[in-house]
C-alpha cells in the first residue's frame, strides 16, 4: 500500500484556492487572451523566421508559430517563462533558433513598466541558471528546455 504512491502517474496537480486567488486567476488567463503581439515585430503573415512566429505571447491565438511547411518545427517549439520581481510571470512560446534579442524586445513591448520610472534608460537581463543570457545569442545557446524558469532583471 505504501509503493502505491511512488508509482503513480505524475503530472496531475490539484491546488486549493480561495476565491479571491482563483477570480486573479482567471482574470490573468483573460488578459493573457487579450495580448496582441505588436506590429513593430510583425503580424506573422508571411515570411519565415519573423518575430511574431519566433515569439509567441502563451494565451494567445497570435503568430501561428508552425507554418507547416516542416513537420520537425513542432519539435523546435519551446516554452518559456519569464519570472519578474514584483509582477505576474509572462510566458511564452519560442523556437530553438530564436534570438534572445526577440524575447527581450517582446516582453519590453508587452510590460513597458519594466523600463519606466526610475528604471528608464536602463537595461533588461535574462539569467538563467544563475548565469546573464547573452542577448546576442539564441535559445540553443541557453540549453533551456521546455517550461524552464528565465528570471529578469534590470540594470
Amino acid at each position: 500500500m505504501g509503493s502505491a504512491g511512488a508509482g503513480a502517474k505524475k503530472g496531475v496537480q490539484f491546488v486549493a484556492v480561495d476565491e479571491e486567488w482563483f477570480r486573479k486567476m482567471k482574470e490573468e488567463e483573460a488578459r493573457e487572451e487579450e495580448v496582441k503581439i505588436p506590429s513593430h515585430l510583425g503580424s506573422g503573415s508571411s515570411g519565415k523566421g519573423r518575430a511574431s512566429e519566433d515569439v509567441q505571447v502563451l494565451g494567445t491565438n497570435k503568430a501561428g508559430s508552425h507554418g507547416g511547411d516542416d513537420g520537425d518545427d513542432e519539435d523546435e517549439v519551446i516554452r518559456l517563462i519569464l519570472r519578474i520581481k514584483g509582477m505576474e510571470d509572462f510566458k511564452i512560446k519560442v523556437k530553438s533558433d530564436t534570438t534572445i534579442q526577440k524575447i527581450l524586445s517582446m516582453l519590453t513591448s508587452q510590460r513597458p513598466q519594466l523600463l519606466s520610472g526610475a528604471n528608464a534608460g536602463k537595461k533588461v537581463v535574462l539569467r538563467f541558471d544563475g548565469e546573464d543570457v547573452d542577448e546576442d545569442g539564441v535559445v540553443a545557446d541557453v540549453d533551456c528546455e521546455d517550461m524552464d524558469v528565465m528570471d529578469v532583471f534590470i540594470r
